[in-house]
């Protein structure tokens, strides 16, 4: 990995989630939501050019950010290379000190998906079913059980960093064309910049039509904007990655998240069952 740049860009993370009663049961000490997504690069002036190739064979680098439930930042790290994993990215964040990662206060924990291992405060998706937003859209009947009505509600959820990757790029389209005219020690500089100057907004500019347009609870950036589809990114699900520990000294094991995970799936499926009259 080159040199890398990550910074707290916004932060509160004792704050509950707005806008998301209906989501009741993972909301409740829920801090935010993690994900990694890739901005093109010209890997200039770096040792292993090719490193930044990712799997849809472009240039880039794999950005991992951290945002509240609002759309703001609250943490984002920068450089490392397109090849990368999104596991690996965050093992890095959290691993290494002079990252500053924000980690939040026990008993607290960040939404991710199933490129991440379900463990210490990471609350994953199940793996192996249905997790895509537009694809529970695209479905009729209800919910196949346990699994299945956790994963929508966790995909909601989460959506906030989707929907804030979202409007972060279409404000600023150097974040979606290469950098040609640029080493890449600047390059790496340039996401974070956008990431602050998009709180800033956030916070002074009340009303601003971009943000409103993004401001849809569980909507796939997909329908919001669909000419906002973001063909560089090189989506890390389940087939590569195991469901072990990703860092070290874990408060919460990997055992005890995923129980604590079975028991906030059966809660929903009992209420949901409930609501629908019928007998669990």
């Amino acid at each position: 990995m080159g040199a890398a740049v990550a910074t707290y860009v916004w932060l509160d993370l004792e704050r509950r989630p707005r806008h998301i009663s209906s989501l009741r049961g993972i909301d409740k000490n829920c801090v935010g939501a993690i994900d990694g997504t890739h901005v093109p690069c010209t890997p200039i002036g770096v040792d292993n050019p090719t490193a930044y190739r990712n799997r849809k064979g472009v240039n880039s680098q794999n950005i991992m950010a951290a945002c509240s439930f609002d759309m703001k930042f609250t943490y984002i790290l920068s450089g490392w290379e397109g090849s990368a994993h999104d596991a690996r990215v965050l093992a890095d964040a959290v691993g290494t000190p002079r990252f500053k990662f924000p980690h939040p206060p026990l008993g607290k924990y960040y939404l991710v998906d199933s490129a991440y291992a379900n463990n210490d405060y990471f609350l994953a998706l199940y793996r192996g079913g249905t997790y895509h937003l537009a694809d529970y859209r695209r479905r009729t009947g209800g919910f196949q059980g346990p699994r299945d009505i956790f994963n929508y509600k966790h995909s909601s959820l989460r959506n906030c960093i989707d929907r804030t990757f979202g409007v972060w790029k279409a404000r600023f389209p150097i974040l979606r064309r290469p950098n040609n005219s640029y080493p890449m020690k600047k390059q790496v500089k340039i996401p974070v910049a956008c990431a602050i100057l998009h709180n800033f907004i956030h916070i002074v500019s009340e009303g601003d039509p971009l943000l409103n347009q993004y401001y849809r609870d569980g909507v796939p950036v997909s329908e919001i904007d669909p000419n906002n589809t973001d063909e560089f990114d090189d989506d890390d699900y389940d087939g590569n990655v195991p469901e072990g520990p990703v860092v070290t000294g874990a408060s919460v094991s990997h055992i005890e998240m995923s129980r604590f995970r079975d028991r906030l799936a059966n809660e929903m499926w009992v209420e949901y069952k409930k609501s629908c009259g019928k007998q669990v």
